[in-house]
């Protein structure tokens, strides 16, 4: 049987509540990102608001053991 394919994502947000990101402000997230090996997959401005947020995947190219933070 193959194995079955894995992402992880990670979801960042920029600009403040006062003012939107600077293009280089974006882009250096961008370039960061892909830096690191992630393909962002959606861009969006939060309703009513001046922040952008970006998600973006990789593929997890090992078994990633996760901790959890649940008691016991």
């Amino acid at each position: 049987m193959a194995d079955k394919i894995k992402w992880e994502y990670t979801v960042q947000t920029c600009g403040t509540t006062w003012r939107t990101p600077q293009d280089g402000e974006l882009q250096a997230l961008l370039n960061g990102l892909g830096e690191q090996g992630w393909e962002v997959f959606s861009v969006m401005q939060l309703e009513n608001s001046n922040k952008v947020r970006v998600a973006a995947k990789r593929l997890i190219s090992t078994p990633v053991r996760r901790h959890s933070t649940w008691p016991g």
